[in-house]
């Protein structure tokens, strides 16, 4: 991924001839090299809030019963996607009073707020709002078809992967699932030839082969290091030293976080070992010219098949994981650690969505993305612990809610999206318990229409849950927010989160009469502030050939603590 401005863990990368999810960090201006975020910025102070208890990491329920691995032999059985119902499109106009004087009218202080929330899942033609404050002054709020993706916006690492995903779908000779008979583990000081992407590009990505030593033997881990790594005395002494933290964290923390909140990864796996391989090599980020931190590649997965330049032609044929060495030497364990725990999870996941639930794509990128940094939370690298890696993403989307859907990331800045989807992956998580972030990836379908059938069974529907979630981003951290749906249990989006202080989502303000952009990108929100004390506008809402149903919610009024 190219070097971008903003904090780094653009996290989705792709490997040659299959998916791949890498991150990437600001570089030290002296080295050129990755480095942690600095940690020296203060936001501004917190609105007053009763505190809150992070949520127990413990499943709210008891875990399903593991799959069953296959057998050695066993075909690749056929890869159908799972039907299932498409969430129904619907813009929204959420009006929103803050501070009103009690139950029987409105304050000149009370805060008009308009919210409009898009749940539809592809771009949409038109639509509008028209509206009056009550008096003779009127305003119109309209929006047309938005124009796509300027040219060269897209991230690398997403394009590479949506390219893979579809390579991923020609692989269905049989056996190409089989697993290996479990064999002898290997042992510290043996060597692997590996094959180690080090620029993503869809049209000419570029690999090496590189020799690395096995390091650590742990419990549910080898720690190799590129032997390229060790050529000075000080940096071996310095990687052999990690390579001992990594193992055993991976073992005491990372792997059960993981395998509890999303299930299990291949095991035994196509080579028959039950450990992940994690290797530490300059080659990941093109030795230092580049800013991804790791990465890992569905490819590996498959059986080596060399008889021609195919997906499969250099497949590693492990679990294995790539982290780039320059950041295990200069970053801190937020760095390598929270890069391991996020890409363990699309390890997970890829499981738990190809080779256990037949589907024939994997999990779609922005879902996927959301577990990752979930993962990243979970493990002790995320925004309740003070990593700034999240928090920095979590800040870019508060500062500028409109320049992001969840799902359109060639739209986003940067063309990526890692802020919102992890937030919503929170709600979820706090509305519905853990129990539920494990059933969306161990449950057969993929993307939005899984979202909704798993949230059918429980009740509601995803466009329900995505209005409550624009609401809860901005109203919670206010004293108003006594409804559980407009609330973060884990998070405050206004205040300290562990070590980490946010300031709250920005509104947009609007004079009346006045005129604004609707969302009509996937998956997005919009806020406004209309003036202090203004009467409820009334709004009269149409599509423009959009396919979706426009809805005027009943304006939600919250008095002023105390009242």
């Amino acid at each position: 991924m190219p070097a971008v401005p903003r904090p780094w863990l653009p996290l989705a990368a792709t490997a040659l001839t299959a998916l791949a999810v890498g991150c990437t960090a600001p570089r030290n201006p002296a080295t050129g090299l990755a480095v942690s975020p600095g940690r020296r910025a203060t936001p501004p102070a917190p609105v007053a809030r009763a505190p809150r208890t992070p949520p127990s990491l413990q499943p709210t329920a008891s875990p399903p019963p593991p799959r069953p691995s296959l057998p050695p032999g066993t075909p690749r059985p056929s890869l159908r996607p799972s039907p299932s119902p498409e969430p129904p499109a619907e813009l929204a106009a959420l009006p929103v009073a803050l501070n009103a004087a009690g139950s029987i009218g409105l304050a000149a202080e009370t805060e008009n707020y308009l919210v409009l929330s898009g749940t539809n899942e592809r771009p949409l033609a038109s639509w509008s709002v028209a509206a009056t404050d009550g008096g003779a002054s009127a305003w119109r709020l309209q929006a047309t078809t938005e124009a796509p993706s300027p040219p060269g916006r897209q991230d690398r690492h997403v394009a590479f992967r949506r390219w893979q995903q579809r390579q991923l779908a020609t692989l269905s000779a049989p056996g190409r699932y089989a697993l290996s008979q479990a064999r002898p583990p290997l042992k510290a000081g043996e060597t692997q030839d590996l094959w180690v992407i080090t620029q993503f590009d869809p049209v000419s990505p570029k690999e090496v082969r590189v020799r690395a030593e096995v390091v650590e033997v742990g419990q549910h881990c080898y720690v190799l290091v590129d032997q390229a790594a060790t050529t000075r005395a000080t940096t071996r002494a310095a990687l052999r030293a990690r390579a001992a933290e990594i193992a055993s964290t991976f073992d005491e923390t990372v792997y059960p976080t993981n395998t509890r909140l999303f299930g299990s990864e291949p095991s035994p796996g196509i080579d028959g070992d039950p450990r992940i391989f994690i290797l530490l090599t300059p080659a990941v980020g093109d030795y230092g010219r580049d800013t991804t931190l790791g990465y890992f590649s569905q490819r590996d997965a498959f059986a080596t098949d060399v008889r021609a330049e195919g997906p499969t032609a250099r497949s590693n044929a492990r679990e294995l994981l790539y982290v780039s060495s320059q950041i295990v030497l200069e970053g801190d364990a937020e760095d390598y650690m929270g890069t391991i725990a996020h890409e363990f999870q699309h390890m997970i996941n890829f499981n738990q969505k190809v080779l256990l639930g037949r589907n024939r794509a994997s999990e779609d990128l922005w879902l996927d993305e959301g577990m990752a940094m979930y993962a990243l939370e979970a493990c002790g690298y995320g925004l309740m612990a003070g990593g700034e890696v999240l928090a920095n993403h979590v800040r870019q989307y508060q500062a500028e809610p409109e320049a992001y859907s969840l799902s359109d990331w060639d739209g986003n800045p940067e063309g990526i999206g890692y802020g919102p989807v992890y937030l919503l992956t929170v709600y979820l998580a706090d509305r519905f318990g853990e129990g539920f972030i494990k059933e969306v990836v161990t449950s057969k379908g993929v993307g939005s229409r899984n979202l909704q059938a798993l949230l059918e069974a429980r009740g509601t529907t995803l466009t329900a849950i995505l209005h409550d979630w624009a609401l809860a981003n901005l109203l919670d951290g206010t004293e108003q927010a006594t409804d559980p749906r407009h609330q973060y249990k884990m998070l405050a989006m206004r205040g300290l989160n562990g070590p980490t202080r946010l300031s709250g989502f920005r509104t947009l303000e609007l004079d009346l009469p006045g005129q604004v952009r609707v969302p009509g990108r996937p998956f997005t929100a919009r806020y406004y502030r209309l003036p202090d004390g203004a009467l409820a506008p009334r709004y009269t809402l149409t599509g423009g050939g959009s396919g979706a149903r426009v809805r005027e919610f009943p304006r939600l009024v919250l008095p002023e603590a105390g009242f």
